[in-house]
């Protein structure tokens, strides 16, 4: 991959990383503003709910379910409005308020009384069906769950046409989500006792699934994804785009290698392809009488051992530089310039130790070799060049015209 395409993934893995870190911490300080003190708590329920939180003017509202009842959780600093609503839906025919006794009269409704005196003295009931209400109170669990609901004469608790709902005027103090969490309990067994009374069923309450929770990992896991997905698409996108410069011609990429090639050779801009018109006539004359075509690309085996395709490639740019390019596979194997070279030609391995070596190594004799010559009137300005593994050999013959090339 290109240093251009590694600072482009680099640049956008740290926005994602940025964003991903950025936009929930301001979320969640945008939601929590004026409610920071209790968020340990709001977080406690939100979880137990199954629910999510968000806010409603200023008001902090928890919206999940318990026991597959819809229950919401609704927290406010507003004057004259309670510091904590929680509000269930379940199968009510009939209504029923309690409210301390200390609180003001109740108008439009009847007072009814429960039967415990204790519960009596410190409450007052008061109800628009008394045969209802008086039937629900006289149940076991309604008497069970109520004291535990009314724990406070900051407490109201109202049962209407579907739903239970209990108020407190002043959000509890401390680590107060037990507490709340003890009176949804309490909610859910009257929500219960209530679906058996008369009529209830004609009530209809949508039972709630509660969704799975997301796992931590699994949404790593789908950002990871993510992330590879884009930087595999951003390598396609580059290497699509170099394949088509690679056939732009002089001033982009070399007309006459192929796309797959040029994809793997490094700063092609400026440099094209030598021709037969590149290359002495009388040169190009002796190339075709020893057999062979005068080209600018070369293919042959030039390793030892090599599966792919190995080619050499002769450039040149408009200062009349040349450039020299082994290739094998996706691997750039040689890379050097010269300010003239006149003519290349394959030797093929049968003939590369058939001449006499003036300087350098005499090649393995195991793969082709490449012959550049860089002026036409020397003899001794040939250069073969060939491989051994990994490492160039140089070879100059006495004579290049002496080099067979078939």
């Amino acid at each position: 991959m290109e240093t251009t395409t590694i600072l482009i993934v680099a640049s956008g893995f740290f926005l994602i990383v940025v964003a991903s870190v950025l936009i929930p911490y301001i979320s969640l300080r945008r939601r929590f503003a004026g409610y920071s003190e209790i968020q340990r708590e709001i977080r406690v329920l939100t979880t137990y709910l199954r629910g999510e939180t968000f806010r409603d003017g200023e008001d902090l509202v928890i919206i999940g379910n318990v026991q597959g009842n819809r229950t919401t959780i609704r927290f406010s600093r507003e004057d004259n409005t309670p510091g904590v609503n929680l509000r269930m839906e379940a199968p009510v025919t009939f209504d029923l308020v309690i409210v301390p006794k200390s609180f003001a009269q109740i108008e439009g409704g009847q007072p009814v009384r429960t039967g415990d005196e204790k519960f009596d003295y410190q409450w007052k009931l008061t109800t628009k069906d008394r045969v209802l209400a008086k039937m629900f109170l006289a149940s076991q669990p309604a008497m069970e769950e109520l004291p535990k609901l009314c724990c406070s004469t900051k407490t109201f608790f109202h049962i209407d046409n579907g739903y239970v709902e209990l108020s407190e005027l002043t959000v509890p103090e401390g680590a107060f989500s037990r507490h709340l969490m003890d009176h949804l309990q309490s909610m859910v067994q009257l929500a219960k006792q209530l679906a058996l009374m008369p009529g209830a069923s004609r009530i209809k309450i949508d039972r709630i699934v509660p969704p799975r929770p997301t796992s931590r990992i699994l949404a790593v896991v789908i950002t990871v994804i993510a992330i590879c997905t884009g930087i595999g698409a951003l390598a396609n996108y580059q290497r699509a785009s170099r394949m088509r410069a690679a056939t732009s011609g002089f001033g982009g990429s070399p007309e006459g290698i192929p796309p797959s090639e040029a994809l793997y050779i490094p700063k092609l801009e400026g440099w094209r392809l030598a021709v037969s018109t590149d290359f002495d006539p009388d040169l190009v004359q002796w190339i075709r009488d020893n057999g062979a075509e005068p080209r600018g690309r070369l293919e042959g085996n030039f390793f030892a051992g090599s599966t792919k395709n190995d080619t050499a490639y002769l450039l040149t740019n408009a200062q009349g530089t040349h450039r020299f390019v082994v290739l094998t596979g996706d691997t750039v194997r040689f890379d050097s310039t010269y300010p003239s070279v006149v003519l290349i030609a394959k030797v093929p391995k049968s003939a590369i130790r058939d001449f006499q070596i003036n300087t350098g190594q005499a090649a393995s004799g195991e793969t082709d070799g490449i012959l550049l010559v860089r002026n036409k009137a020397d003899l001794l300005s040939g250069v073969i060049l060939s491989f051994n593994g990994n490492s160039p050999v140089i070879s100059v013959p006495s004579n290049y015209k002496a080099v067979a090339l078939k």
